[in-house]
């Protein structure tokens, strides 16, 4: 994944809960959780190929949660680009949490 502010590779580290996880819910916990911490900047394109290389896993459930933070409005999602993060407000932030 690539900041396009900064052109340089984001890091992601798997967030692992303390019960078993599916591809879908470790993909969208850690991208949320490196969103709301400020890990992945606003403004950043989240691609789905890059995403799931990242975490070694495949692009269907990078896109389901990609879809899932989309209808939680942390990020804009558009079918051929995949995500880019959006700007939260910290009362959004707070709702989110």
């Amino acid at each position: 994944m690539v900041d396009e502010t900064t052109h340089q590779p984001l890091q992601l580290k798997p967030v692992v809960g303390r019960r078993r996880q599916t591809a879908h819910e470790l993909v969208r916990e850690t991208l949320r959780h490196a969103i709301l911490n400020g890990e992945v900047p606003p403004g950043t394109r989240l691609v789905q190929a890059e995403v799931a290389e990242q975490l070694n896993v495949s692009t269907t459930p990078v896109r389901e949660a990609l879809r899932d933070l989309a209808s939680e409005g942390l990020i804009d999602l558009d079918a051929h680009r995949g995500g880019t993060v959006l700007q939260l407000t910290v009362e959004e932030m707070e709702e989110v949490y």
